[in-house]
């Protein structure tokens, strides 16, 4: 069985980010294989190079919301967001069935907002949160942080 499924892998150790479009797909430089609480990447071009990411070690899958930005750019789990002049985190929520745009000092807790199709053709993906953390040192105060 084969099917498409965009996601993507930081590598916590290497400081890098593996772009994938399909967990069962081969890239550029790697084959990459997803078991079941592993991902192995192997070099194309020298086969005895393998990346293995098990549950302890340092990487982070994260995988396509199913939606685009107003700017048609895929929206990815820990992107970083701007929406009304405010930066936001995507993160699957852990209380709904989907994905919430949170505050970026208050990830996985209120206030947050539920990420659906009309609010995705709203925001902008203008970073993530791995590659680029400083983005979210520097964000104003929303006016929902006063809410909270």
């Amino acid at each position: 069985m084969s099917f498409a499924l965009h996601c993507r892998v930081w590598d916590v150790q290497n400081q890098t980010m593996h772009y994938l479009s399909s967990l069962l797909a081969q890239t550029e430089d790697f084959q990459v294989v997803l078991l079941e609480d592993a991902l192995v990447l192997i070099n194309t071009f020298n086969s005895s190079e393998k990346r293995l990411y098990e549950a302890g070690t340092p990487w982070r899958l994260m995988l396509s919301v199913g939606q685009p930005d107003r700017d048609g750019t895929p929206i990815y789990d820990y992107d970083i967001v701007e929406s009304e002049g405010y930066l936001w985190v995507v993160q699957n929520h852990p209380d709904r069935c989907g994905y919430s745009l949170f505050m970026p000092n208050c990830l996985g807790l209120p206030p947050f907002l539920t990420l659906d199709r009309v609010l995705a053709s709203k925001v902008k993906v203008v970073g993530n949160f791995f590659e680029d953390p400083h983005l979210i040192l520097e964000f104003p105060d929303s006016p929902y942080q006063q809410a909270a």
